[in-house]
């Protein structure tokens, strides 16, 4: 790792030594623009091994002025003269020039006084390009003549870190600009608090681990809230930017967004499919569960993703196909009882009503006509209370549930649990009601459809026989489910 200043130079011309007040109170005496300057900076850094100087026809004289003048002071590095005239392009001559002369790991120490007018423009250009290239700028000053005094322009250039590293962000997520910005005398707890937060997040995203996303960007939404509160004045101009991005919270469509215009497609196309589910159904969403049971997921799923893909989009299984008339079962009421009888087997029951998967040993229409009654009657949760109308809310092709309604006003059955506990003793031909299958129509001389978008079509007739209520029209959730699959 070396140190290296670079300096474009002022033309020659003949002047006085005067005396320059350096921010650490020292004074350097100069003639030329370059001169105290450059003298400050190699007091401040003696390991320095090379000065780089940009010099234009007009500046030769004072290139060679200053190499004698760093003589006398006794440096003892290398001096080496980039040519550059106003006529050549400057990304094409010295930036080449200059990046050759610097590798990765080396430091870089600008003076900013001399050249062109545009000169501290290019200087700043070479900083940022290099900067890529793994060469940090640590220190830039400047020469002030009114009055006479070297001024410490470092926080200026770092500032252009802090820019390009909220757009690094807010673009990749990458957060190793702005850490290594934020070090140091700059260290800043709200900001320290949002790039963790910031990286975390993108470390699910980039391993798709989509089951910890919602926390993650809860912890980052939480950590752009108290960096938008911080007293930092660069933060305060740029998380404003930064919240138009994103919004004010950061949620999975947002996220999504971001992705594509990142271009991590694989991430987007798998937060999406993993994701996305658990917007459309569920409590208060765009389809909510009103006694349908919950499907046994896949290791890889999550709980809302295998109630889309197998209980709604498979509802044309579920019914029409699989199930051609109405009739009875090998199941008895025996084991109906069985079933019941314990404490631990209503409780699998009534989770399962309440949407947490369990196997219970029962035939499948069974356990939708148990959990028809006791979600309708007693709710989601089972606790209750009753309701009185719970039978009004009956699929059309389970409307023989209701003979069991008299019973359970007779026996003030209060909740879900004290249902089931007293089924042992519900009238036979009441309990026989739980043990048959519905009826399902068959329509006949329409187009044959297949896979998900049998389901989709019969969206109005197929919800309410299988448990479930859109809570948009039967046409945009349409919409909602085509574009999903």
């Amino acid at each position: 790792m070396a140190k290296k200043i670079l300096v474009f130079l002022s033309q020659y011309r003949q002047a006085e030594m005067q005396p320059y007040v350096a921010p650490d109170g020292t004074t350097w005496d100069g003639a030329l623009t370059n001169d105290a300057p450059i003298r400050y900076l190699l007091h401040r850094n003696p390991d320095v091994e090379e000065l780089l100087c940009v010099a234009t026809p007009e500046s030769v004289e004072t290139y060679q002025r200053l190499q004698e003048l760093l003589k006398e002071d006794g440096y003892k590095g290398k001096c080496t003269k980039i040519s550059y005239q106003a006529t050549q392009v400057f990304e094409e001559t010295v930036l080449p020039a200059v990046s050759n002369r610097l590798q990765p790991g080396d430091q870089l120490l600008l003076d900013i006084t001399g050249g062109f007018r545009n000169a501290v423009l290019y200087l700043l250009l070479i900083s940022r390009v290099l900067s890529y290239q793994g060469v940090v700028t640590v220190e830039a000053v400047y020469g002030s003549l009114n009055p006479r005094q070297i001024v410490d322009a470092t926080a200026l250039i770092r500032l252009f870190d802090l820019v390009g590293g909220m757009q690094e962000m807010a673009s990749f997520g990458s957060v190793r600009t702005l850490k290594s910005y934020y070090t140091g005398d700059r260290t800043n707890a709200e900001a320290e608090k949002l790039l963790e937060a910031m990286e975390q997040l993108k470390e699910c995203i980039i391993l798709c681990r989509t089951q910890q996303l919602s926390e993650k960007m809860e912890q980052f939404n939480q950590a752009l809230q108290s960096a938008g509160e911080s007293t930092d004045p660069m933060l305060q101009v740029l998380i404003p930017a930064f919240r138009k991005k994103f919004g004010s919270r950061m949620d999975i469509p947002k996220l999504i967004r971001w992705c594509v215009e990142s271009e991590m497609l694989q991430q987007a196309l798998t937060i999406f499919n993993e994701c996305i589910p658990d917007i459309i159904l569920g409590e208060g969403k765009i389809i909510q569960i009103r006694w349908a049971l919950p499907v046994k997921k896949r290791e890889y799923q999550e709980e809302a993703m295998a109630q889309l893909l197998v209980g709604v989009l498979q509802m044309h299984k579920h019914g029409l196909d699989d199930h051609g008339g109405s009739g009875w079962n090998t199941c008895s009421k025996e084991k109906l009882s069985d079933c019941v009888q314990t404490e631990g087997g209503r409780n699998k029951l009534i989770q399962l009503f309440a949407g947490k998967y369990q196997y219970v040993d029962l035939p499948q229409y069974a356990l939708e006509n148990l959990s028809v009654v006791c979600c309708l009657a007693y709710g989601r949760t089972g606790e209750g209370p009753y309701d009185m109308e719970w039978t009004q809310r009956l699929p059309k092709n389970r409307g023989y549930l209701e003979a069991l309604a008299s019973w359970m006003e007779k026996e003030t059955l209060k909740t879900a649990d004290e249902f089931l506990a007293a089924l042992h003793r519900c009238p036979i031909a009441k309990m026989n009601k739980l043990l048959e299958q519905p009826k399902w129509a068959r329509k006949t001389g329409e187009p044959m459809r297949t896979g998900y978008g049998k389901t989709i079509s019969r969206l109005a007739e197929l919800m309410p026989l299988c448990g479930y209520q859109s809570n948009c029209s039967i046409k945009q959730l349409q919409k909602v489910l085509n574009d999903y699959v």
